[in-house]
């Protein structure tokens, strides 16, 4: 029996009280306090080499002669100029003279005015001339096989540049009457839209909005879903909106 007011009884003793002391547990438990000062002791050791050898080696290296440093001015507008090199650059090459392109032969065309036959003046040129040339306001004779350029000024009687621009066509977002159409639209709808099986399915209902653009032949284009319910309700709604007349 283990005497538990001796002050030698530790506490693994009366832990390990009526238990096997030969598996190692006690031991260990027994050794703890010892490796961990030898683990304290041997770290210490290596902490304060490894402060103390900066210190060490500088101390055991003997003292070299320090340099002295000269500060240098450098004078940038006293520098000398640079070596001649031995290669002469080359001269450039002149400047050819630029000739002008032949003249081409043009043939002036006067505009249709609506006059008697007696009144006119100068009539208009004919075709297989007009071949043979370009038109201008102008005749002249030319550089004969000289190629025709699409760059012959042409001077104009009116107000504006002589270009001519189609109209543009405008897009309407709101107008004071709305156009209708020829057919019903709501049965068309009931009468070509095929409920989606999936929608059975999951009993999916609701509204599915759809915009598009009407062209000016009455066609839609550029048609796409904008707020939709899913399982295949979109697409088939989408189908029958780019199918409408």
């Amino acid at each position: 029996m283990i005497d538990y007011n001796s002050p030698e009884v530790t506490l693994d003793e009366i832990v390990f009280e009526h238990r096997n002391k030969t598996y190692g547990a006690y031991l260990l438990r027994k050794i703890y306090d010892d490796n961990i000062l030898k683990a304290m002791l041997i770290g210490g050791v290596f902490f304060t080499l490894a402060v103390t050898s900066p210190l060490i080696i500088a101390a055991l290296t003997p003292a070299g002669e320090v340099e002295e440093v000269k500060e240098v001015v450098i004078d940038m507008a006293k520098l000398p100029p640079p070596p001649p090199t031995n290669k002469a650059l080359p001269p450039p090459p002149p400047l050819q003279p630029q000739t002008p392109p032949p003249a081409v032969k043009t043939i002036k065309f006067t505009p249709p005015e609506v006059a008697p036959d007696e009144e006119v003046i100068e009539p208009p040129p004919k075709i297989e001339e007009i071949k043979k040339g370009a038109i201008s306001n102008v005749t002249n004779e030319g550089v004969p096989d000289a190629p025709v350029v699409d760059n012959i000024d042409v001077v104009g009687t009116g107000d504006g540049n002589g270009v001519v621009e189609a109209p543009k066509e405008e897009i309407f977002l709101t107008v004071e009457q709305m156009p209708e159409s020829l057919y019903n639209l709501q049965k068309y709808l009931a009468d070509n839209i095929k409920y989606p099986s999936q929608a059975t399915r999951n009993e999916v209902q609701g509204r599915v909005y759809i915009a598009a653009v009407v062209a000016p032949d009455g066609s839609i284009i550029d048609a796409k879903v904008v707020k939709g319910i899913g399982s295949g309700c979109d697409e088939e709604a989408l189908r029958v909106v780019n199918k409408l007349p």
